[in-house]
């Protein structure tokens, strides 16, 4: 039977031994294997030991005591490199740790690589008619009121709306557009009342103001009507017997009267029926004389009114 002593002494050497495990445990791969393969060598060398102790009791012969020693004598170091190893002070378990999830660092995005765009806005149907609409209404007032292109700038309120760039583009766009069609109908106007519009107007549209008809112009146009217009077969205001322009002979003794606010020369003329002057039975002075009047336009002088001054009443 063991005694209390080696006992105690039997459990020294397997708390050694179980520290050599762990210690072994905790090692590189490379040095585990051959740490373990000794101290497996060596616990059974311990085993054997402690059953031949404990056959012998506590009078054991020298013998036995020098097996009990045999072990420790295979543990004398060798050209291996496990003796090395034992004398290596063990890692700290942060050194072997596998990662833990916190640590894993987020690997950088390649040097060339982009975020990806940021989703485009786009204008609702109403804002691109709202666009559009607004700088069409703002150009043709520009032109329409003799503004220079580009007087009034897209307002504020363009960049309320979804997509404020497409917007202004677009207003832009429609102000272009208005401003075309604003003046060209301001132009019209201008060129139809030409003889009344201003020096500022005339230059905006590009325009020159036809020189006035003096008096000789405006009666040979009257006189040239009578002749040769087929309006000439109008009757002159003379209803008994009826009489025509083309009835008379051509006025010589005709003057002029300019007046500005009608824009127009009233020619005045006196003329005798040529009928009376063929006929034989009747002399000249007999032929009685016929006021005539006829309106030429100062500006567009082949328009000929005959009769105007009954027609419209001037003195």
């Amino acid at each position: 039977m063991i005694g209390p002593r080696r006992v105690r002494r039997m459990r020294t050497v397997l708390s050694a031994v179980a520290q050599w495990f762990r210690d072994a445990w905790n090692l590189p791969w490379r040095l585990k294997g051959p740490s373990l393969g000794l101290l497996g060598a060596l616990v059974a060398a311990l085993a054997v030991a402690g059953v031949v102790l404990g056959n012998s009791g506590d009078n054991g012969s020298t013998a036995v005591r020098g097996a009990t020693k045999a072990p420790e004598l295979a543990l004398t170091p060798t050209p291996t490199p496990i003796p090395t190893v034992t004398l290596t002070p063990s890692p700290t378990p942060t050194s072997t740790a596998a990662p833990t999830p916190t640590a894993a660092v987020r690997q950088p995005e390649p040097a060339g690589s982009q975020p990806p765009p940021a989703p485009q806005r786009g204008l609702t149907a109403a804002e691109v008619s709202e666009c559009e609409l607004a700088g069409d209404n703002a150009g043709w007032e520009d032109a329409f009121n003799l503004l220079a292109h580009g007087f009034t700038a897209p307002p504020a309120a363009l960049q309320l709306t979804t997509d404020p760039a497409a917007c202004v583009a677009l207003w832009l766009t429609g102000y272009d557009g208005g401003y075309s069609r604003g003046m060209g109908d301001k132009c019209n106007i201008v060129t139809e009342y030409i003889d009344v519009a201003s020096a500022e107007e005339l230059e905006f549209c590009g325009l020159e103001r036809p020189p006035h008809l003096d008096e000789a112009t405006a009666i040979a146009f009257a006189v040239g009507w009578i002749a040769g217009s087929g309006d000439a077969l109008r009757a002159v205001a003379v209803w008994d017997p009826v009489l025509h322009f083309a009835d008379l002979e051509l006025p010589t003794d005709c003057s002029g009267t300019y007046f500005k606010e009608q824009l127009w020369w009233v020619v005045d003329c006196h003329a005798r029926e040529f009928n009376c002057l063929l006929d034989i039975n009747r002399p000249e002075p007999d032929c009685p004389r016929y006021p005539i009047s006829l309106c030429v336009f100062d500006f567009s002088p082949y328009d000929v009114i005959p009769s105007c001054r009954d027609a419209f009443a001037i003195p």
